[in-house]
């Protein structure tokens, strides 16, 4: 180099080398506010309030820091507030980040972030945040669609938690076995399987089954899941779910004998004369439903509720179901602030798993073969 007094460790020698090769040189040091920007945005995120110079220390005392480092954590999990198919329905994620911010933030050993990631559940006595953790290998979409093959679906979701994993922790393309022997690593498709056996051993759906509206939105969740229990809602969601079952008791009582009523009421009627009355088109049309077969549940409901104000005209039968399903409001509001997290949960059996011809999920061939972890 032409200036050795530039070079300032045995990098920049050869770094210098090749700019002045091509005519260049190294760029004028950094001032004091372009370092402190940088230095912030690196470490927050966000940049520094104007004119202040905050220490490394400082910064990484803000729970922007949390934050910040959580961010490519969000992208390995595929993280999502909703479920990402057909309909898209809400999911509460939100947990799982802020495990994850708070982890950062309380500078929690990798080793143990890692251990309760992959294996919260396992731990003994988990505590919530060590189950929520588990969301990990939860927070891939979840398919809500009509057509959709349950045990399709399940498959599909341990293929995506073999490649999260062995991408965030293992960095291997560990994908290509899914199909054959690996080309370029010493991974076989047996070995895949035996991999996968480790996300498979839990009693988990497909589908998002569980259904919970709050906060104006319908949040869809699928088995396996976790309540976060909430010590300030303790005592109201007791007193709202007495005062529900209570509820909920009296009225099932009256309206199995209004439902016995109503069936003979339809079977009686006549079908012109009904049609010809001036009753709502719905209610006609869920009568002539109710002629041919059975109908849904909440169809059934809304032509009961016509039944006991517009026919039978019981006002007692009526208060009973109107009081239940206020009891039934008031207890859903209150255990929709407690969020259902998907988490994983392992059987007590080992785990094991086949190969699936090709990859595909109904290609089971041979007989399951136990996890790696199992294995001489």
């Amino acid at each position: 180099v032409s200036d050795p007094a530039r070079v300032a460790n045995p990098i920049d020698a050869f770094v210098l080398a090749k700019l002045e090769d091509e005519g260049l040189g190294f760029s004028p040091p950094a001032d004091a506010v372009t370092l402190t920007r940088r230095l912030s945005l690196d470490l927050t995120g966000l940049p520094p309030e104007p004119g202040s110079s905050p220490s490394v220390d400082q910064l990484m005392d803000s729970p922007h820091f949390g934050e910040r480092w959580t961010m490519p954590w969000l992208d390995a999990s595929r993280y999502a507030d909703s479920n990402g198919f057909q309909g898209d329905p809400d999911r509460f994620a939100w947990p799982w980040r802020d495990y994850m911010i708070r982890s950062f933030n309380d500078n929690k050993p990798h080793d143990q972030l890692i251990i309760e990631l992959l294996a919260g559940d396992l731990l003994e006595s988990p505590t919530d945040d060590q189950l929520v953790a588990t969301a990990f290998n939860r927070n891939h979409p979840v398919s809500n669609e009509g057509g959709a093959l349950n045990n399709e679906l399940i498959y599909n979701y341990r293929v995506d938690r073999v490649d999260a994993t062995a991408t965030s922790f293992l960095g291997l393309t560990f994908a290509c076995s899914q199909c054959h022997d690996h080309k370029y690593d010493p991974l076989s498709q047996s070995e895949y399987y035996q991999f996968m056996a480790f996300f498979a051993n839990m009693d988990e759906d497909g589908l998002p089954r569980h259904k919970i509206n709050a906060h104006g939105f319908t949040y869809a969740i699928a088995k396996p899941f976790h309540k976060i229990e909430s010590p300030e809602l303790a005592r109201p969601l007791a007193e709202a779910r007495k005062a529900f079952d209570h509820a909920e008791s009296r009225w099932k009582s009256a309206e199995k004998q209004a439902l016995e009523s109503m069936v003979k009421w339809v079977q009686e009627l006549d079908p012109k004369e009904f049609e010809a009355s001036d009753h709502p088109d719905g209610i006609k049309t869920l009568v002539a439903n109710r002629k041919i077969g059975p109908i849904k549940p909440w169809e059934r409901e809304k032509l009961l509720s016509f039944y006991l104000k517009d026919v039978l005209k019981n006002q007692e039968w009526l208060d009973l179901q109107s009081d239940f399903k206020a009891r039934q409001a008031e207890l859903g509001k209150i255990q929709s602030q407690l969020p259902v997290v998907m988490v994983m949960r392992e059987k007590a059996q080992p785990a094991a798993y086949p190969v699936h011809s090709r990859g595909v999920y109904d290609g089971q061939t041979g007989d399951p073969l136990p996890c790696l972890l199992y294995t001489s």
